[in-house]
Parts: C-alpha cells; sequence; structure tokens
C-alpha cells in the first residue's frame, strides 16, 4: 500500500475506542451472505492491510461490509454478493486496483457497480488513470473518516438514483406502449398517448438535467474539500467577535429572518452559515447565491428557476435556489445589488412564502429560512430609491453587524497563529515562530481589507517564508489602497450613481472568483457564460485579470 495503516488505526481508536480493542483482540471471521431483505447496503471492501481492513469495516458500521485481501478475492466476492459499493485499494496481490476495475467494468452483470479507489499515489496521472479506466471516484490517502464516509454516501445515493432512474424509464415506456396499443383505433385515445409520449421525453429531460447538476456539485463539493479555506471556523475572543456570537446563539433557534451589515471581508458568510448550523434546520441544505456576482438578467432565473421555453435558450425546466433550499436556509450576500424588479418577488417569497418560475403560471410553496447580507447602507440606498423600504424591513428583523478587523485587535494575534499553521501546513513548511516585529506591524495595520486581507497577507508570506521564523514584507502592509482596490471602489462607487455596466458585471464577478475565469468557482461559472466568451469580452474591456487575484 506504500502507507502504514496505524494512522487510520488511531483515528479509529478515537472514534470507537472500545469496540477497536475488541476486535483486534479477537479474529473476525468472514460476513455472511447478506439477507436480501435487510435494510442495510453491502459494501466489498479489498485491502491487502489487515489493519486497514478493520478501519474501514468500523468506520462503515452502517452498513453491511465484506472484507478481502486481495483483489481476485474481491472480483469473486463481487460476483457472486453483487454489492451496492466496491471499495478497493490500488496496491494489492494477485489482481491489483486497477486490474480489479478493468475485470468489472467487463463483467456485463456487475459492470454497474460503483467503484472507489484508494491510493497513496497523489500524482494527477494515477487520479486520472483511474477515473479514465471507469472510477467512479479516486480517494488519495490519507484522507480523514468524514471525507470517506461522505464520498461513500454520495455514489450510493448516485447508484440508487440511476436504478430508479432506469426502472422509472422503463416502466414509464412499457406503459405508454401498451397505452398506444390499447388507443390506436381512437382520435381521442391516441391524443392522450401522445401527451403521455411528450411527458415522458419532459421527464428524461428533467433527469439528464438532474445527473449534470449532481455532476457538478459534487465537483464543487470536491473543489472545496481540497481547498483548504480559512473560513471553515470563526477565530477569534474579542469582546466584539463575543458580542456577535452571543446573538447568533440567540437568533439560531428560531426562523426568524436575518440582515448581516458589515465591510467587505469581514466573514459575513461565515456568521451566516453559524446561524443555519446552530438552527433546527441544520441538517438541510444551506444555499449560498452571490446577488452582486450574477448578471441582471439572470438572477430571477437564478433564485427562481424557470420554464422550458421561457427565454431564448431555456430548453428545459431549471429549479432556482430557494426550490433548492426547500426545508433548509438560504443566504443572500450583497442584497443590496438586487435589481427593482427582483426586489419584489423577494419581497412576495418572504411575505406569503411562494413563488412562480420565470415563464410560468403556478405558484410554487416553499419553507426555507433567508439570511441576508450587504456591505451596502441600505437605508441610504432606500433614500435614493435604489432599495424598497419595506423589503429592508422585511429582511431587518434580526440585524447582526460583523465588526470590522480594525475593532478586532485582540483577536489578530489568534488570527495570525491559525493563519499561519494552516497556510504552513499546506506548503508543507515548518515554522516554529513569529517575528515580534511582523506581529507589531500586523497589530499596527488598519486592514481595510479586514480578514479576507489578513488571510491573503499571511498565505503570501508563507509561500515566500523560507526559515523557520514568520515574517511579513512590508510591500503587503500599504495604507495605501491597491490599484485592484481602487478600481472597484471606484466601480461601487459608479454602480451607486448609475445602472450597472457590462464592466461593472464583469469585474464584480472577477472580484468574487478572485481573478479566474474557468472551472466551477470561476468568473465565467458565476455568470453562467462560455469561459471562452467572457475571455473575449475581458480581452475587448481590456479588464486586467491578475489585479484582481489578490483583492
Amino acid at each position: 500500500m506504500g502507507l502504514r495503516a496505524s494512522v487510520y488505526a488511531e483515528e479509529a481508536q478515537r472514534w470507537l475506542p472500545d469496540e477497536w480493542s475488541r476486535a483486534k483482540a479477537t479474529s473476525i471471521p468472514p460476513l455472511p451472505r447478506p439477507d436480501p431483505v435487510a435494510d442495510r447496503e453491502l459494501i466489498v471492501v479489498a485491502d491487502d492491510n489487515a489493519d486497514m481492513r478493520e478501519y474501514l469495516r468500523h468506520l462503515l458500521d452502517g452498513y453491511e461490509v465484506h472484507t478481502v485481501s486481495d483483489g481476485r478475492q474481491a472480483l469473486e466476492t463481487t460476483r457472486l454478493l453483487r454489492p451496492a459499493l466496491l471499495l478497493t485499494d490500488v496496491m494489492m496481490p494477485q489482481i491489483d486496483g486497477f486490474g480489479l476495475l478493468r475485470a468489472v467494468r467487463d463483467d456485463t452483470d456487475i459492470a454497474g457497480t460503483p467503484i472507489i479507489l484508494l491510493s497513496a499515489r497523489a500524482g494527477e496521472e494515477s487520479r486520472l488513470e483511474g477515473l479514465q479506466a471507469g472510477a467512479d471516484d479516486y480517494l488519495v490517502k490519507p484522507f480523514t473518516a468524514r471525507e470517506l464516509i461522505a464520498r461513500v454516501e454520495v455514489h450510493l445515493k448516485l447508484a440508487k438514483l440511476r436504478r430508479e432512474t432506469a426502472e422509472r424509464e422503463e416502466r414509464l415506456r412499457m406503459e405508454a406502449e401498451l397505452e398506444r396499443q390499447r388507443l390506436n383505433a381512437s382520435q381521442e385515445l391516441l391524443l392522450k398517448t401522445t401527451r403521455l409520449y411528450n411527458e415522458l421525453q419532459e421527464r428524461e429531460a428533467e433527469i439528464r438535467a438532474l445527473k449534470d447538476r449532481l455532476q457538478q456539485e459534487n465537483l464543487e463539493l470536491r473543489d472545496e474539500v481540497d481547498r483548504a479555506s480559512m473560513f471553515e471556523e470563526i477565530v477569534g475572543s474579542s469582546k466584539t467577535l463575543k458580542t456577535v456570537l452571543f446573538r447568533v446563539g440567540k437568533v439560531a433557534p428560531s426562523d426568524s429572518t436575518v440582515l448581516i451589515t458589515g465591510e467587505t471581508g469581514t466573514g459575513k458568510e461565515l456568521i451566516a452559515r453559524a446561524v443555519h448550523k446552530r438552527s433546527q434546520r441544520s441538517g438541510r441544505a444551506f444555499v449560498s447565491v452571490n446577488c452582486g456576482a450574477l448578471a441582471p438578467g439572470l438572477i430571477s432565473s437564478e433564485l427562481f428557476g424557470h420554464e422550458k421555453g421561457a427565454f431564448t435558450g431555456a430548453m428545459q425546466r431549471r429549479l432556482g435556489r430557494f426550490e433548492l433550499a426547500d426545508g433548509g436556509t438560504i443566504f443572500l450576500d450583497e442584497v443590496g445589488d438586487l435589481p427593482a424588479d427582483t426586489q419584489v418577488a423577494l419581497l412576495r417569497v418572504l411575505q406569503e412564502r411562494e413563488f412562480e418560475r420565470v415563464g410560468g403560471t403556478r405558484p410554487i410553496q416553499v419553507d426555507v429560512r433567508v439570511i441576508a447580507a450587504t456591505h451596502r447602507d441600505l437605508k441610504a440606498a432606500i433614500a435614493d430609491g435604489r432599495f424598497r423600504e419595506d423589503l429592508f424591513y422585511r429582511l431587518n428583523v434580526f440585524p447582526i453587524e460583523t465588526p470590522p478587523l480594525r475593532e478586532r485587535k485582540d483577536d489578530i494575534l489568534m488570527l495570525v497563529e491559525y493563519f499561519v499553521e494552516r497556510f504552513a501546513k499546506k506548503a508543507r513548511k515548518s515554522i516554529r515562530t513569529i517575528e515580534k516585529r511582523t506581529l507589531e506591524r500586523l497589530r499596527a495595520y488598519d486592514w481595510p481589507g479586514n480578514i479576507r486581507e489578513l488571510q491573503n497577507v499571511i498565505e503570501r508570506s508563507v509561500i515566500l517564508s523560507s526559515g523557520d521564523v514568520f515574517a511579513v514584507d512590508d510591500v503587503w502592509l500599504s495604507n495605501q489602497p491597491s490599484q485592484a482596490t481602487s478600481r472597484v471602489v471606484a466601480a461601487q462607487a459608479s454602480s451607486e450613481r448609475e445602472p450597472r455596466t457590462e464592466r461593472d458585471i464583469i469585474e464584480a464577478a472577477l472580484v468574487a472568483s478572485r481573478g479566474r475565469v474557468s472551472g466551477p468557482l470561476g468568473a465565467a461559472a458565476k455568470l453562467q457564460i462560455p469561459p471562452s466568451t467572457l475571455e473575449h469580452k475581458i480581452k475587448a474591456l481590456k479588464i486586467d485579470k491578475s489585479q484582481f487575484k489578490f483583492g
């Protein structure tokens, strides 16, 4: 395997100390063939390391687990037991993981079995080889228990969806064919058959769209897992932060609408997620929408969805963010940037808990908690006629203001230590101490970009660091705003005076994506246009993408 299983054994002892000790003290016989009426799904685990097999067995205790020690046994067991999922190491005797993968895919009886490859080889070439050979996923050791469980759950759900989809398609096709045979002699019945056939086509299109969306969300999930973003925890112990967290703790258990205000980079989305995680909706979806990064013509479709044929290019029905968040929480970031017509629709959702898709006529009921955030002065926007006063009072049920970093100077040391440790680990560097002079400069700086700017400064400095003492170059701490910041501020000021231009929209999307155009989190995805089209527009408008990388 190339990796000691003791790493996972130690983690297993933290999870299940008593069961793990008993399992190590006694030999565990092979699992019998599961009862076909049992509810628990069967997973076959193939690994030549006994400790790893035992660890995975206990980690997956919510499923029926059958373990084998080599690829040949895994192939025979898969043909015999027909498991819901095959979890296999790459490096094994008899048949290695890639050989096992090819053998399963070549066998028509078991070719559809989901397969996750486990390997200590972290190279992109090895990952691509596995995925191109037909693996459903490729997990690099060492991995966390939560990551493995999440991947297993995703692929079991996808497999179940594929089975249900195939059964549903077959059932619908059989019903449609039978109906056509029965109603062939009658024009009225023939019309009914045609209608059923058209419904089948629409459902197949919806299924294809759902599969595409699941794949896209899975890619975004992997990207978020791979990126060790700072905004996973709230760090600090200052009095101002404790006041914010006290308010979060009070409002979270309720279903009240929350309006979070504060400067850019102060962690408004982090506060929104904290409210959701401590609410009764924590087990349901948290859907985040950056209203400022969407083109005005796409905002309504993004929030409320659209019907097939609602506009040019609407080839199929699309669910909006409010429907996806049903039962959970929707976070509307930069709500102050919403156009007037979308403000009216949002007000209806807040008042009546219903909306209509773009191009639709049927009201859709939703049960969703709304958390909004903005860095703008909404009262000034109301005075200028750019924001509805009735919508403001609907959103401002429970206000929370996130303090700027200059008012949290007591938290800077803790934040710096947190960032240094995180980025040093990411860069595989050993940093033992923080230079005293650096810490003094960090405390004295005003941080106009707040925590996001501090995060960027620490990450750059860790990358440039060559010793075990952390220091920050003076070039990163300037009281003069950077060119990128000036451009963004100018664009924001312009948008407050007049309608947003194409340049403003593109620059806002580049700010949100930190200069990235392609990829699931790039500016093109946020604007919902092809990357090549956006690159052409950036070139035509002479926009410098590099200035947004550290903004």
